[in-house]
This record gives C-alpha cells, structure tokens and sequence, in this order.
C-alpha cells in the first residue's frame, strides 16, 4: 500500500502548489517501508511512486486541469476529507476524498480520485460503477451545499505496467445516492 499512498499524497502536493523539492521530501518522509523497497512483479517502488508523481506534474504543466482549483474546508485545502455517514443502530460508513476541486470560471466541482492499478489492463467500468464515488456526494453536501442535484468525478488511474495514466470520468445522480443509501439500508438489515 505504500506505493499507492505516495502517489496519492504526491498528486494531493502538487494541487496544493507544493515545489517539487517539498514534494519530493514529503514523500521520502511518509513513505512507510524501507526505502529500497520493491515489488518488480506489480513494479512498484519508491523511485517508480516518484517516477509517477513526476509524469502527473509534467500532465499539470501541459493543461490537465486547467482552470481547477483546490476547494478549502475550514480553511485548508480540500484534500484527504474524510467523511462518514451515520445509519441507524450505531452503523458508520467512513470515506476519504482525495480532492475536490472547482473550476474558476464555470463554477463546477469535480471529485479527483487517484489510483495505482498493476494489472495488464484497466476496466473503466470497475471506477465508473464504484459504490464508492457515490458516497462522495455527502461530502459534497457540505462543501457545496446548493441544489447540486449531480457531480461529475474523476478516477486518474497510474498504470504500473505502462507507466500511464488514465483517466476515467463519472458522472453521479442524487437519485444513485438515494439507491445506494437503501442498499446500504438492506446490507445493515442482513447483518442484524
């Protein structure tokens, strides 16, 4: 899991308008196994999770999200939010959001989402039909809170195999929402 939480914590770094010299030591120092660490089968390593927070830097610099921003919530950047939703009987179902984001002009919030993935091929459909993504809608009721009846998401998943990133866009209703708080609902009636 390391890997994964460096090129997450990287990408979040660089939103933040950290220098790569302050990226770069914010990873060695969360980096939570030895440093020379590998896995050649999934090709993962510390110098690969930098390899890959470079490549996106390089994508930033060349237009990817252009005109987002990072949102704030209570006065820090909107990065890592954790988030949980209360059911009946004490049950709890606890996220994080990598990053919210808005566009300067247009007004619109994004969710970002990062993933390494080391299989030979990505799915999209594996992200775009994540139950997870819906669960960032209650983040956004508090970031957001409007009528935002949906919100378009981002997965940019890191291919370790290609060294690529894809990226993968959702869009998600309220009407998903209300479908997945009562299946939630269902699953916490089966466990009881």
């Amino acid at each position: 899991f390391a890997y994964g939480h460096a090129v997450g914590l990287g990408i979040q770094l660089v939103l933040e308008g950290n220098t790569e010299e302050q990226i770069l030591w914010k990873l060695f120092l969360a980096w939570e196994v030895d440093l020379l660490d590998e896995n050649p089968k999934q090709a993962k390593s510390f110098a690969l999770a930098v390899f890959a927070v470079q490549k996106f830097m390089a994508m930033k610099a060349g237009g990817f999200l252009d005109g987002y921003e990072l949102m704030e919530f209570n006065g820090k950047p909107a990065v890592e939010l954790g988030f949980r939703v209360s059911f009946p009987d004490g049950f709890k179902l606890r996220g994080f959001v990598d990053a919210v984001l808005r566009h300067r002009i247009s007004g619109k919030v994004i969710v970002l989402e990062v993933k390494t993935s080391s299989a030979a091929n990505i799915n999209p459909s594996t992200y775009k039909n994540s139950a997870q993504a819906i669960g960032y809608s209650v983040v956004l009721d508090v970031l957001v809170p409007s009528d935002l009846t949906d919100y378009e998401g981002y997965y940019l998943v890191y291919s370790t195999k290609q060294n690529e990133y894809e990226l993968i866009t959702y869009r998600k209703t309220y009407f998903q929402r209300a479908l997945w708080i009562r299946e939630l609902i269902l699953d916490i009636e089966t466990i009881k």
